[in-house]
């Protein structure tokens, strides 16, 4: 077999086995590309799968939460304009976090407003008073001075001007409590 091998002869009962060789060997290799294709097909699947997922959280979840946090802190902040707040396309729960934030907001934006105006009227009521309470302070002042003027004994006159003094201290110390 050697020789007809070596001399360029093949024997013909040989060539069925070597292409029944070559055709398992690649039959087995058929199914190594088809068994990576799959692998490859299942990875891309996972992989759109997963791309599609991050896309649908963020269309429908991160950004609404987003939106209201970034309308929270501004609110926190003080910053009162841009509201009410409306998401847009929202899920029903952020639906209703948003009505929910936007009542709290006209809650409080009601509240500090009718403080401001309780703070606003109480700041007149207390100047009112402060002019009173001066505005009395001299009148007694004038009174006391027209009595001490009246007076005949020098008593009299002593205790009036003691008197005089008091109220005059009583008005230096309203005066320097209200311009403080």
């Amino acid at each position: 077999d050697m020789e007809q091998v070596r001399d360029g002869s093949v024997v013909t009962d040989q060539v069925p086995a070597l292409l029944a060789l070559n055709l398992d060997l690649r039959n087995e290799y058929v199914k190594d590309c088809q068994s990576g294709l799959k692998r490859w097909n299942r990875i891309l699947d996972w992989a759109a799968g997963l791309a599609f997922a991050w896309y649908e959280l963020r269309r429908v979840v991160i950004r609404h939460v987003r939106d209201l946090r970034s309308a929270m802190r501004r609110f926190a902040l003080g910053q009162r304009d841009g509201f009410p707040l409306r998401l847009e396309n929202p899920p029903e729960e952020f639906a209703e976090a948003e009505r929910a934030f936007n009542r709290m907001a006209i809650i409080i934006a009601e509240s500090e407003a009718r403080q401001d105006k309780d703070l606003k009227d109480k700041e007149v009521l207390l100047k009112e008073v402060h002019h009173r309470v001066k505005n009395n302070l001299q009148m007694i002042a004038s009174i006391m001075n027209m009595q001490l003027r009246s007076a005949k004994t020098p008593e009299a006159k002593f205790m009036l001007a003691s008197l005089q003094r008091r109220v005059n201290g009583l008005a230096m110390l309203h005066r320097t409590l209200y311009t403080t």
